[in-house]
This record gives C-alpha cells, sequence and structure tokens, in this order.
C-alpha cells in the first residue's frame, strides 16, 4: 500500500502542475500552438514513460517507500540518498506532468467543446482500464510501459496530422514503430524490468510471470534441493 500512496500522490502532483503550468503562461501555451505543442507532449510522453520506469527501476531509493523508518534509523539520511529520492520522484512524475499538458492545452483552448472532450476523455480512460488488464496478464507489467508508449506515440501523431506537421507526423509514426518493437521483444530481451522488488535488489530470480494484480517470481537462494516462490516479492 506505500507504493499505492506513491503513485496517487505523483500522479495527481504531474496532473495538476500541467494544468496550472498551462494556466500560469497564456503567453507559452498560445491558441494557435494547441495542437503543435499538443503533439509535442504526446511525442514527449511517449519518449519518457520506458525512459522514466527504467530510471525509476534501477533507484535503490525505492527502500524508503517500504521501510523508511528503520533504514533512516539505520543510517539516516545522507546527501546522497536525499538526490536518490528526488529522482525517484522526479521519474514518476514527469510522465503524469507531461501527459497531463495534452489534457491542459486541449481543454485549455477547445473549451467550448468540453462536453464532447470530457465524453471522449472517460471513454478513453474507461477502455484503459479495460486494456490494462489483459496487457498485465499477457505481457506484464515492465512490458505495459511500451503499450502506454504505442497509445501516446499515436496520439501524437494524429495531433501532428491535425496540424499539418509532416515531419512530426514521420516521427511519430518512427517513435510508434520503435514502442511497438520494444512491446514485442521486451518478454524475451528484458530491457524494461524491476531491479527492486519491495526495496530489496533481487539478483537471483530465474522466471517471474505477472497477471493483473500480482507478479509470480521463482529465485534461486542457494539451497542446492530448492527454489523459492514468491508473490509480489514478499508472500
Amino acid at each position: 500500500y506505500h507504493f499505492a500512496f506513491f503513485t496517487i500522490s505523483v500522479a495527481l502532483f504531474g496532473l495538476a502542475a500541467s494544468g496550472l503550468t498551462v494556466y500560469l503562461l497564456p503567453r507559452v501555451f498560445r491558441p494557435e500552438r494547441a495542437l503543435s505543442q499538443a503533439s509535442g507532449a504526446a511525442l514527449a510522453l511517449a519518449v519518457l514513460v520506458p525512459t522514466c520506469f527504467v530510471l525509476f527501476a534501477a533507484n535503490p531509493a525505492q527502500v524508503f517507500l517500504t521501510g523508511f523508518l528503520k533504514r533512516a534509523g539505520e543510517g539516516g539520511l545522507s546527501p546522497v540518498t536525499v538526490l536518490q529520492v528526488g529522482a525517484l520522484y522526479l521519474s514518476a512524475v514527469l510522465p503524469f506532468y507531461v501527459g497531463g499538458l495534452v489534457m491542459a492545452i486541449v481543454f485549455r483552448h477547445h473549451g467550448a467543446s468540453a462536453s464532447r472532450l470530457y465524453f471522449f476523455d472517460l471513454v478513453g480512460a474507461g477502455l484503459g482500464c479495460l486494456v490494462t488488464v489483459p496487457l498485465l496478464d499477457t505481457a506484464g507489467g515492465p512490458s505495459t510501459m511500451a503499450a502506454v508508449s504505442v497509445l501516446a506515440a499515436l496520439s501524437a501523431m494524429a495531433f501532428a496530422h491535425a496540424a499539418g506537421m509532416r515531419r512530426r507526423v514521420a516521427l511519430a509514426g518512427l517513435v510508434t514503430i520503435a514502442a511497438a518493437g520494444l512491446l514485442a521483444l521486451n518478454p524475451s530481451t528484458n530491457w524494461l524490468h524491476l531491479k527492486y522488488f519491495r526495496g530489496r535488489e533481487q539478483d537471483d530470480v530465474l522466471f517471474e510471470r505477472w497477471n493483473s494484480f500480482s507478479r509470480v517470481a521463482v529465485r534461486d537462494t542457494g539451497s542446492p534441493d530448492s527454489l523459492l516462490i514468491e508473490i509480489d516479492g514478499a508472500s
């Protein structure tokens, strides 16, 4: 539940900060640049989702999300640790912030169509929830980040096409292909993977399989006659 609180807090912070940015900088986010900026933000989201996931997954400061009091009591918070915790939050917030910019820009400059926009917003969110379950069952948690990247790149193509930006359309198309390749190859290459589980590094994982609500892993703990099967890194 520590990670649930963390996820909700960074998601709300990122989305709120993006809306505040668009509101406070009207000279930057002008109506005539709305489609171009929405396309750029969506394209940035496609790149940032897998990139920030890699940075987050390899950050040892995750231990403070599960055992902060114990760890702080043992060694305290050194300057390096503070930087690691800051990087952990930053890598988690950035995708929500950039993704939030897309919606903030669209709603800011197309307020007359707010009811229609909300309709598609809610339908998209609902479909996203439904798609997440089979994605986690088939691709697993880390590979699902590549699927999010594919959707973001496709939306960048749509915005760029509406803005008449052919080069941006081509660039977004290349990012879409790259993200789709990552989605297809990651189960075998393991480019996107979690290094830490509940704050503990696990370098002895022989097999892992995800479903929509848990991760099951088989670990070699050094015993010659047995293997350890774990659910969510604990049970």
